[in-house]
């Protein structure tokens, strides 16, 4: 796991990285003091493989650049701190797991890390990780609509957008849960996702038509009951 501080405070960053070194000595830790070096680092260095993002939200800046970071990578979790509550609305721009008061309190912090761990072990077993334009994207099953194949390349459309990455369809049923069902030599559907299904192709949410050919119609017939 590798987790990243954004802070100028030289001290906030060491008692930081000293607690979860000390904590959890299988994590990374990487700190930076501005919101470019940290974008440019979890973008370009990293290729989004950041599990946690601490962030002293002392401006709107920062705070929308973890909103940012969030919504590219769904799968980072995000602890936010300040020396007061003023800020508390602003965080819920982005979708924090833990919110710390300045100064520290060893007890809190604890708390606070041991939540994102959990949460970071649970999605072991509710994601599928990916490589896409270069960069790790771990998606939740619960999130995918259906997953097209393209030739080499495969598309997995989900309720937050549309993501590339190369691999083959039997590839991705062996990743995917039972849910998952293939339903043309192309298209892998979520049937949670069903609204209806006809002869003519499975209604997905969102208003999408999947196609379904007749060697998969009994099967899928027989698995919706």
């Amino acid at each position: 796991m590798r987790a990243v501080i954004l802070d100028s405070d030289k001290q906030n960053i060491k008692y930081l990285s000293d607690f979860i070194r000390g904590k959890y000595d299988y994590w990374a830790v990487n700190a930076y003091a501005t919101t470019f070096a940290l974008a440019t680092a979890v973008y370009d260095e990293f290729k989004g493989d950041v599990e946690l993002l601490i962030v002293y939200a002392d401006t709107d800046s920062s705070i929308d650049l973890a909103k940012d970071l969030q919504e590219y990578f769904p799968h980072i979790r995000i602890i936010f701190y300040s020396n007061t509550t003023d800020c508390a609305e602003k965080i819920f721009r982005a979708v924090p797991t833990f919110f710390l008061r300045l100064p520290f309190q060893k007890e809190i912090v604890a708390m606070a890390l041991e939540r994102v761990r959990m949460a970071c072990e649970e999605d072991i077993g509710r994601t599928l990780t990916i490589q896409s334009r270069g960069q790790k994207q771990r998606i939740r099953f619960s999130a995918i609509r259906y997953i097209e194949s393209s030739g080499r390349k495969m598309f997995l459309y989900t309720d937050a957008g549309a993501f590339e990455t190369y691999m083959t369809v039997e590839d991705a049923l062996g990743k995917l849960p039972p849910q998952f069902m293939q339903c043309h030599r192309s298209y892998i559907i979520n049937s949670d996702k069903i609204e209806k299904y006809s002869a003519d192709g499975i209604l997905l949410t969102g208003r999408t038509l999947v196609p379904i050919s007749r060697s998969y119609q009994k099967k899928i017939k027989e698995i919706l009951g």
